[in-house]
């Protein structure tokens, strides 16, 4: 239940009006681009967190090479 809950708030436009997933492949697809998302979050936030306490000129270097190239 709590996963037919999560994909019903995280990807409405993919439910139909029962509520439940359009399919089982839009369910499968769904619940793992949720949870790289998820992932995502915690990848940044920990970054930013380690960011928060990191020296200087190790912060400028890391955030230098975040940065495109030309």
């Amino acid at each position: 239940m709590d996963q037919a809950a999560t994909f019903a708030h995280m990807l409405p436009k993919w439910t139909g009006s029962d509520g439940l997933p359009l399919s089982w492949r839009h369910f499968v697809y769904g619940m793992s681009f949720i949870d790289r998302m998820s992932v995502r979050s915690i990848l940044d936030t920990s970054a930013a967190t380690r960011a928060g306490s990191a020296v200087e000129e190790d912060y400028a270097k890391w955030r230098s090479s975040l940065e495109p190239r030309a």
